[in-house]
């Protein structure tokens, strides 16, 4: 049995998928280079860090036993992608790359080392980040279905 919970070994491997996004590997982008789980400091656009994906396992919803069986829980774990990039220097086809690697990527192992059921993107967005328009990137939500034994986030 691993000591980390269901929920950590998911994010371990979606941190490793970010991580593989390189050229070198088959992508359009290096924003593998510049991975940051749960980054809440500001990236300013004078950074070498630029672009970065920032990653966040937000929410969990707990499915009703009901509907999973009482020996199990089910939950729905909701990750938040963002990447950031200095505002003009990426175009908005280049932003549609990046958003394209993070989806290429998470194809790659949708069910996670075999611990969640499914995978899916929920929504993508292009936007500016600041007001000041000197930082843009793009939001992606996906969700993660996985199932633990009742009351053991260890154990599958």
């Amino acid at each position: 049995m691993s000591s980390d919970t269901i929920r950590q070994q998911i994010i371990t491997a979606f941190d490793t998928a970010m991580k593989a996004i390189l050229v070198i590997g088959g992508y359009s982008s290096d924003i593998g280079e510049n991975v940051f789980p749960w980054r809440d400091c500001a990236i300013s656009p004078d950074n070498d860090e630029l672009p970065a994906l920032v990653y966040r396992d937000i929410t969990e919803e707990v499915i009703p036993p009901e509907e999973v069986g009482f020996g199990k829980h089910e939950f729905k774990l909701n990750i938040e992608v963002q990447i950031i990039c200095e505002e003009g220097v990426l175009t908005p086809e280049e932003m549609r790359l990046l958003i394209a690697d993070v989806f290429k990527a998470v194809g790659t192992n949708q069910s996670w080392n075999g611990l969640a059921l499914w995978t899916e993107p929920i929504s993508d967005e292009i936007k500016t980040v600041e007001e000041t328009n000197v930082i843009g990137g793009a939001k992606i939500n996906f969700q993660v279905l996985y199932r633990t034994k009742r009351f053991d986030p260890y154990s599958t």
